[in-house]
């Protein structure tokens, strides 16, 4: 993962996100085979989604000090005061997107899930599409 950091730019902000997501795997890799992941799978999903964000925040910021301002008012490291000054209604709002994105992450099937069965009319539709198009 260091390697696809630096694969992505010498910038301070892709390394940081390679080692980071290096740590990670690795991390969740021990405690696997040491049997302390949760067992329940949307917990485990939550989790990812939440690193998995966090360091996308690091991965497109120009610069570490961007990131940090970024992530400290996610992790709520600025207090509630300047929720409160941004309008009563944001913090609400941003709750039911998060709330619905999880819903979506722990709900929506995976890709090997999605078995695709075409028909021979949609194939045939297909070819004479391509061949209408050239």
């Amino acid at each position: 993962m260091f390697l696809a950091g630096l694969w992505h730019g010498a910038a301070w902000t892709f390394v940081i996100w390679g080692l980071l997501h290096g740590f990670f795997l690795a991390a969740h890799a021990v405690l696997r085979k040491a049997g302390l992941t949760p067992p329940w799978v949307w917990l485990n999903r939550t989790v990812t989604f939440l690193l998995v964000c966090s360091l996308f925040v690091i991965f497109r910021s120009p610069s570490v000090a961007v990131a940090g301002d970024v992530l400290g008012p996610m992790f709520g490291l600025n207090g509630l005061d300047s929720a409160a000054q941004l309008g009563a209604l944001l913090p609400v709002k941003f709750a039911l997107m998060m709330a619905a994105l999880l819903l979506f992450v722990n709900v929506a099937p995976n890709t090997w899930q999605i078995k695709l069965r075409p028909r021979l009319w949609q194939g045939m539709a297909a070819g004479v599409g391509a061949r209408w198009r050239s």
